[in-house]
């Protein structure tokens, strides 16, 4: 193996995150996500169906959700996502705790409250996207480094 594919063997390649969040959050979570090495957002929408519709080259190491449904309707959206990617680790953001329950059964795999101070949901999102990359069982051909997709 030559010195240069030694280093790049060396360097993880950056967690993927596909979010589904509203209009006047994707701003504020790109430049969040940007500020951190160890990820790269690679799709950012408002709805799962547009999320969907971009037909990701790879299924992301996890989806951030932002749940602003009623119950029922988020549950189906977390089901929807382990449908679409069910290799994805997903990360639920809910108004209130009485959500958490639910989303938890699901299929989030992690919910927390709005709010969130940013140092925790980076905290999550490492912890989250660590354990997705440790239960793949093959490798994916490196991608080249883009912005992420969006549609609204």
């Amino acid at each position: 193996m030559s010195p240069k594919q030694t280093a790049r063997s060396n360097v993880e390649r950056p967690a993927t995150i596909a979010a589904i969040v509203p209009v006047w959050l994707q701003d504020a979570l790109a430049v969040l996500l940007k500020s951190d090495q160890s990820v790269r957002l690679v799709a950012c929408t408002a709805t799962i169906q547009t999320m969907v519709l971009l037909s990701l080259d790879k299924t992301p190491d996890l989806v951030l959700l932002d749940v602003d449904e009623r119950d029922e309707l988020a549950s189906d959206q977390v089901r929807q996502i382990r449908a679409v990617w069910p290799d994805a680790r997903c990360i639920a953001l809910v108004d209130r705790g009485g959500q958490q329950s639910v989303m938890h059964a699901a299929g989030a795999d992690e919910v927390l409250l709005k709010g969130t101070l940013s140092k925790q949901l980076l905290t999550v999102i490492h912890r989250v996207a660590r354990q997705s990359k440790d239960n793949r069982t093959q490798t994916a051909p490196e991608e080249k480094e883009s912005g992420p997709k969006t549609l609204t």
